[in-house]
């Protein structure tokens, strides 16, 4: 957690919050999140919680289990309402589909989930939030 940095651990983590990133990769997953201390634990307010994987996943089951080298993008309550097609049933069909997409958004540091590393989860770096979503077809990234 935050408060057990260091103040060099502190510093390099900060630096690269401050980077926005487009990642190029295929939807294996999507959930809707629990309540999270980012977004004040309000029950409406809740994130997505979106997997990445680096490859097209065969099937769901291949999908899932791709989770453990994922990065995890998170739209956000606010980037929900912004986008009318940002909706969770829309996300997962693609996700069904093992959709290629390009994430634009902000790289965060989310320490709250350690415990998930390997298993559900690459990294915690994230990207949070999103604040594009891009779908690759007909030869080209086309805005969702």
């Amino acid at each position: 957690y935050r408060d057990k940095f260091t103040p060099a651990q502190r510093s390099y983590v900060e630096a690269r919050e401050k980077t926005a990133v487009a990642l190029d990769g295929y939807l294996l997953d999507v959930r809707q999140s629990g309540v999270e201390s980012c977004n004040c634990h309000i029950k409406e307010a809740r994130d997505f919680h979106v997997w990445i994987g680096a490859e097209h996943p065969a099937d769901r089951d291949e999908a899932k289990s791709m989770r453990a080298r994922a990065v995890v993008v998170e739209p956000s309550p606010r980037g929900q309402m912004a986008h009318d097609t940002w909706r969770l049933h829309l996300i997962d069909r693609l996700a069904r589909d093992g959709a290629r997409v390009r994430i634009t958004g902000w790289l965060m540091y989310d320490p709250e989930h350690a415990a998930e590393m390997d298993k559900t989860r690459g990294t915690l770096w994230e990207l949070h939030p999103v604040t594009k979503i891009e779908v690759w077809s007909d030869g080209r990234f086309r805005e969702l």
